[in-house]
């Protein structure tokens, strides 16, 4: 099982590999089509790249990960990386390349898929 702050930390490495990656290279964009956008875009918009995303092991409905990113964390790590999972993966599906954060993604997904529910 995972500390809370390793699932911080992790949030938190996800989160700037996220701003980054997606940063260098798209300095001049503009618009959300070729920028990077976050979790409350996301939650936002009804036009997503993919009706659903895989979180861990499991798959989850666009609608299920509405309900996610609308659950405020509380200081719940869990939630926190759950919410900057799901940014950095609609990210990567509407086209934005993610190779550099593809390893935190994977980590992400690892620490996910060890909880149970």
């Amino acid at each position: 099982m995972f500390k809370k702050t390793t699932l911080f930390y992790l949030a938190s490495l996800l989160t700037l590999a996220l701003s980054l990656t997606f940063t260098i290279g798209q300095i001049g964009a503009q618009d959300s089509a070729t920028c990077p956008v976050g979790q409350g875009y996301w939650k936002n918009t009804p036009t997503w790249p993919v009706t659903q995303l895989m979180l861990g092991s499991q798959t989850y409905t666009q609608v299920e990960l509405l309900i996610l990113l609308n659950t405020p964390p509380a200081g719940d790590a869990s939630l926190i990386l759950v919410h900057q999972l799901i940014a950095a993966k609609l990210n990567a599906a509407k086209g934005l390349d993610s190779a550099i954060i593809t390893g935190v993604i994977t980590q992400g997904d690892a620490i996910l898929a060890s909880f149970t529910g």
